[in-house]
């Protein structure tokens, strides 16, 4: 699936048809079993992250229900929501005892592995039915199908996204300030879940002129990648301080936390660098000059 607006026309039948491959590929995903499960709920959360960002563009089209479709598709999310985190810190784990191997003098992260298993199995037990759970998913995923192909949109050309792009990218802009002003008191995470949407709208406009929007979509990617990192680095803090003693003597964890503290300032200090260049343009002027690329795809299209 391309996850890539092809033409500049008929906009409103483009984003239908991104949409509709997002549900289809979903489908595909949660017909996994066995081990590749969890890889396939993961993707299909990633679906469902991308067709809310294609949501944020159109989020004040006339009579397009954007709450009511943004609503059910994050309830479907928070539905696979618990079995991913518990799969996903558990990757974490592995990544990050990999990452401090060379640093601490002992290895705490077995523990930590067998705590994170644990609730892997817990939550897993919370769901007997977990494959008539997905298949309940997947029939309600056919019945959105239809409903994505009347949604009442109509083909304005740019100013159809103008808006929700404006928007996505102030909240953006605006997460990165607190997070600049106050990195201690800040909430990174937040900033990634803006940084993600913008990362996801550069690349639905890739076409408009990928040689100047691939760079971009590229550093979105890292930036996302360092503010997850920060995540991470932020939940393997709060297992250490909730049972300490799981992880070695006072002084073990005293230095493990103290490398933790010192990767996160790390990790924080190159996400806000980054910030800095993709987040330069005030909103207006950052929407005007995507604008101004649309146009000029546009010309390029009709020569064609």
């Amino acid at each position: 699936m391309s996850y890539r607006l092809i033409s500049p026309h008929t906009l409103d039948s483009e984003l239908k048809r991104i949409v509709l491959g997002c549900i289809d590929d979903a489908l595909a995903q949660l017909d996994h079993k066995g081990k590749k499960l969890h890889e396939g709920i993961h993707e299909t959360r990633k679906r469902i992250k991308e067709i809310r960002a294609v949501l944020k563009l159109i989020r004040t089209e006339p009579s397009f229900d954007y709450a009511g479709e943004n609503a059910w598709f994050r309830k479907q999310a928070n539905s696979l929501s618990a079995l991913r985190d518990a799969k996903a810190m558990l990757e974490v784990c592995d990544a990050l005892s990999i990452a401090f191997a060379v640093q601490l003098d002992h290895d705490p992260f077995p523990a930590l592995h067998t705590r994170l298993n644990n609730r892997l199995e817990a939550v897993v037990a919370e769901h007997p039915q977990l494959h008539h759970e997905l298949s309940a998913l997947q029939k309600a995923f056919t019945h959105a199908q239809a409903r994505v192909l009347a949604w009442p949109l109509k083909d304005k050309g740019f100013d159809t996204i103008e808006d929700g792009l404006l928007k996505s990218y102030r909240k953006g802009l605006t997460a990165y300030w607190q997070c600049r002003s106050n990195p201690d008191k800040a909430d990174f995470h937040a900033w990634r879940k803006r940084v993600k949407e913008h990362y996801y709208h550069i690349s639905l406009l890739l076409n408009a002129w990928p040689g100047e929007l691939a760079g971009r979509q590229h550093s979105l990617k890292q930036l996302s990648d360092l503010l997850g990192d920060d995540h991470d680095l932020l939940v393997l803090e709060q297992q250490v301080n909730a049972a300490p003693k799981d992880f070695g003597t006072q002084g073990e964890v005293e230095h493990l936390l103290d490398l933790i503290y010192r990767r996160r300032q790390q990790v924080q200090s190159s996400a806000l660098s980054l910030g800095a260049r993709l987040y330069a343009e005030k909103p207006l002027a950052h929407v005007n000059r995507l604008a101004a690329y649309w146009a000029c795809w546009n010309e390029e299209s009709k020569k064609r």
